[in-house]
Protein backbone atom coordinates (compact mmCIF):
# COMPACT_ATOMS: atom_id res chain seq x y z
CA UNK A 1 0.00 0.00 0.00
CA UNK A 2 3.07 2.45 0.64
CA UNK A 3 3.99 1.86 -3.10
CA UNK A 4 1.02 3.80 -4.13
CA UNK A 5 1.17 7.18 -2.64
CA UNK A 6 3.26 9.83 -4.10
CA UNK A 7 6.31 11.75 -1.69
CA UNK A 8 4.48 14.93 -1.81
CA UNK A 9 1.16 12.59 -0.03
CA UNK A 10 3.58 10.91 2.74
CA UNK A 11 5.21 14.53 3.25
CA UNK A 12 1.91 16.58 3.66
CA UNK A 13 0.53 13.61 6.00
CA UNK A 14 4.00 14.10 8.35
CA UNK A 15 4.21 17.79 8.40
CA UNK A 16 0.96 19.11 7.66
CA UNK A 17 -1.18 16.86 9.43
CA UNK A 18 1.25 16.37 12.10
CA UNK A 19 0.86 12.35 12.02
CA UNK A 20 3.15 10.35 13.29
CA UNK A 21 5.17 7.54 11.58
CA UNK A 22 3.36 4.95 13.67
CA UNK A 23 0.11 6.83 12.65
CA UNK A 24 0.84 6.84 9.11
CA UNK A 25 1.26 3.12 8.77
CA UNK A 26 -1.57 2.22 10.40
CA UNK A 27 -3.70 4.63 7.93
CA UNK A 28 -1.74 2.80 5.06
CA UNK A 29 -1.50 -0.93 6.59
CA UNK A 30 2.23 -1.27 6.71
CA UNK A 31 4.84 -0.84 9.48
CA UNK A 32 6.32 2.00 10.99
CA UNK A 33 9.92 0.69 9.68
CA UNK A 34 8.67 0.91 6.03
CA UNK A 35 6.81 4.34 6.33
CA UNK A 36 10.67 5.42 7.94
CA UNK A 37 12.36 3.81 5.18
CA UNK A 38 10.14 6.00 2.64
CA UNK A 39 10.80 8.90 4.10
CA UNK A 40 14.40 8.74 4.14
CA UNK A 41 13.86 7.42 0.93
CA UNK A 42 12.12 9.88 -0.65
CA UNK A 43 14.15 12.94 1.62
CA UNK A 44 11.74 13.65 4.08
CA UNK A 45 13.33 15.58 6.95
CA UNK A 46 12.19 13.75 10.49
CA UNK A 47 10.44 16.41 12.60
CA UNK A 48 13.08 17.62 15.51
CA UNK A 49 12.14 17.76 19.51
CA UNK A 50 11.42 21.23 18.63
CA UNK A 51 8.95 20.97 16.33
CA UNK A 52 6.63 19.44 19.19
CA UNK A 53 5.38 21.91 21.40
CA UNK A 54 6.41 20.74 25.46
CA UNK A 55 3.89 18.88 27.12
CA UNK A 56 2.88 19.88 30.72
CA UNK A 57 5.09 17.77 32.65
CA UNK A 58 7.95 19.31 30.72
CA UNK A 59 6.92 22.87 30.87
CA UNK A 60 6.44 22.36 34.72
CA UNK A 61 9.63 20.71 35.02
CA UNK A 62 11.44 23.72 33.32
CA UNK A 63 10.43 26.42 35.32
CA UNK A 64 10.91 24.59 38.09
CA UNK A 65 14.46 24.50 37.06
CA UNK A 66 14.91 28.52 36.03
CA UNK A 67 15.54 26.91 32.44
CA UNK A 68 14.43 28.69 29.52
CA UNK A 69 11.84 27.47 27.66
CA UNK A 70 12.17 28.13 24.01
CA UNK A 71 8.92 29.14 22.35
CA UNK A 72 7.72 29.57 25.66
CA UNK A 73 8.00 33.02 27.68
CA UNK A 74 8.92 30.77 31.27
CA UNK A 75 7.19 33.50 33.28
CA UNK A 76 3.86 33.10 31.32
CA UNK A 77 3.94 29.15 31.54
CA UNK A 78 4.70 29.52 35.34
CA UNK A 79 1.62 31.89 35.53
CA UNK A 80 -0.43 29.41 34.31
CA UNK A 81 0.72 26.80 35.79
CA UNK A 82 0.43 27.93 39.37
CA UNK A 83 -1.29 31.25 38.71
CA UNK A 84 1.24 33.29 40.17
CA UNK A 85 3.73 34.90 38.55
CA UNK A 86 7.42 33.20 39.26
CA UNK A 87 9.84 35.52 40.23
CA UNK A 88 13.60 35.39 39.21
CA UNK A 89 13.19 33.93 36.08
CA UNK A 90 15.28 35.70 33.47
CA UNK A 91 13.14 36.67 30.09
CA UNK A 92 14.18 35.81 26.86
CA UNK A 93 15.31 39.66 26.26
CA UNK A 94 17.95 39.66 29.04
CA UNK A 95 19.64 37.16 27.17
CA UNK A 96 22.51 38.67 24.98
CA UNK A 97 21.79 36.03 21.86
CA UNK A 98 18.46 34.92 22.68
CA UNK A 99 18.69 31.56 24.55
CA UNK A 100 20.62 30.69 27.97
CA UNK A 101 23.94 30.35 28.50
CA UNK A 102 26.15 27.16 30.12
CA UNK A 103 29.82 27.59 30.71
CA UNK A 104 31.63 24.18 29.88
CA UNK A 105 33.87 22.07 31.73
CA UNK A 106 36.60 23.33 29.29
CA UNK A 107 35.88 26.87 30.13
CA UNK A 108 34.04 28.00 26.81
CA UNK A 109 30.60 29.63 27.20
CA UNK A 110 27.56 27.97 24.90
CA UNK A 111 24.46 29.64 24.22
CA UNK A 112 21.08 27.78 23.53
CA UNK A 113 20.40 29.01 19.77
CA UNK A 114 18.64 25.79 17.92
CA UNK A 115 18.42 27.32 14.84
CA UNK A 116 21.30 28.49 14.56
CA UNK A 117 23.35 26.21 11.24
CA UNK A 118 26.02 26.22 13.31
CA UNK A 119 23.90 24.23 16.51
CA UNK A 120 24.97 21.18 17.97
CA UNK A 121 22.31 18.44 18.04
CA UNK A 122 20.93 19.83 21.66
CA UNK A 123 20.70 23.03 20.22
CA UNK A 124 23.48 25.34 21.35
CA UNK A 125 26.87 27.13 19.36
CA UNK A 126 29.86 28.78 21.24
CA UNK A 127 29.40 32.12 22.10
CA UNK A 128 32.65 33.60 20.79
CA UNK A 129 31.01 32.32 17.52
CA UNK A 130 28.46 34.62 18.01
CA UNK A 131 29.88 37.56 18.90
CA UNK A 132 32.15 36.83 15.50
CA UNK A 133 29.15 36.28 13.57
CA UNK A 134 27.64 39.58 15.04
CA UNK A 135 30.65 41.55 14.68
CA UNK A 136 31.33 40.32 11.06
CA UNK A 137 27.63 40.23 9.70
CA UNK A 138 27.23 36.70 8.94
CA UNK A 139 27.64 33.25 9.23
CA UNK A 140 31.22 31.68 9.95
CA UNK A 141 32.38 29.76 6.71
CA UNK A 142 33.24 26.05 7.23
CA UNK A 143 37.05 26.80 6.81
CA UNK A 144 36.85 29.73 9.51
CA UNK A 145 37.71 29.45 13.38
CA UNK A 146 37.56 32.31 16.08
CA UNK A 147 40.45 32.62 18.29
CA UNK A 148 40.76 33.64 21.86
CA UNK A 149 44.23 36.12 21.75
CA UNK A 150 44.16 36.05 25.14
CA UNK A 151 43.56 32.43 25.67
CA UNK A 152 41.10 32.97 27.84
CA UNK A 153 38.25 31.02 27.19
CA UNK A 154 35.11 32.68 28.56
CA UNK A 155 36.26 36.15 27.45
CA UNK A 156 34.18 36.88 24.66
CA UNK A 157 34.90 40.57 24.59
CA UNK A 158 35.18 41.59 20.83
CA UNK A 159 38.64 43.01 20.89
CA UNK A 160 39.81 39.48 22.31
CA UNK A 161 38.70 37.90 19.11
CA UNK A 162 40.32 37.03 16.13
CA UNK A 163 38.65 35.49 12.93
CA UNK A 164 41.28 33.18 11.24
CA UNK A 165 41.35 29.93 9.09
CA UNK A 166 41.37 26.82 10.75
CA UNK A 167 45.16 26.20 8.91
CA UNK A 168 46.57 29.78 9.60
CA UNK A 169 44.95 28.79 13.71
CA UNK A 170 46.43 25.38 13.75
CA UNK A 171 49.72 27.13 12.27
CA UNK A 172 49.73 29.57 15.05
CA UNK A 173 49.82 27.34 17.89
CA UNK A 174 51.77 24.86 16.92
CA UNK A 175 54.50 27.65 16.69
CA UNK A 176 53.53 28.57 20.24
CA UNK A 177 53.39 24.98 21.03
CA UNK A 178 57.23 24.76 20.03
CA UNK A 179 58.10 28.09 21.31
CA UNK A 180 57.20 26.87 25.03
CA UNK A 181 58.90 23.69 24.63
CA UNK A 182 61.85 25.28 23.18
CA UNK A 183 61.84 27.86 25.97
CA UNK A 184 61.37 24.76 28.55
CA UNK A 185 64.80 23.30 27.53
CA UNK A 186 67.23 26.77 27.47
Amino acid sequence: MLNHISDERLREMYWEAGLSGKQIAQQLGCSAAAVSMRMKESGIAARSPHDYPPTEKQKKALVENGRKLSSYPAAKVAQSLNGKRNKGLRKRSDYEFGGHEKKRTDGYIKVYVPDHPHATADGYVMKHILVMERQIGRYLNDNEVVHHVNHIRDDNRIENLRLMTKHDHMSMHMRERHEKRRAATC
